[in-house]
């Protein structure tokens, strides 16, 4: 498998610094160390970043500060082609429902 130099930066920068999470409280008892993997394997740091702040140089919105209910509902309509963007059409189609669930409550950690 062949990775891009931002996918193996952003899989570097996640095993390689503690992830700063937001006093909010998790509404779920999903362990942290669970969530880190499912972000690692799905590739979202990529584009993401990390805790979620965006990264402009690979047109990834910054996901820290929304609920979890939200990032679900937008991976949904994703994965349902509701909305349209090529990249993460593909990403979320390949999403089962609690993958969604998961990423969608890490990323809701960060602000």
């Amino acid at each position: 498998m062949k990775l891009s130099r931002y996918a193996v930066t952003s899989l570097l920068l996640i095993n390689l610094t503690g992830p700063a999470i937001a006093d909010n409280a998790s509404t779920t008892n999903i362990p942290l160390e669970k969530l880190q993997a499912v972000v690692q394997a799905k590739g979202c740091a990529s584009c993401h970043g990390t805790r979620g702040q965006g990264n402009p140089a690979m047109k990834g919105p910054k996901l820290a500060g929304q609920t979890a209910d939200a990032l679900a509902s937008k991976l949904r309509d994703y994965r349902k082609g509701e909305i349209k963007n090529p990249t993460m059409n593909v990403m979320a189609y390949r999403l089962s429902d609690q993958e969604i669930a998961e990423l969608s409550e890490y990323f809701s950690r960060f602000q």
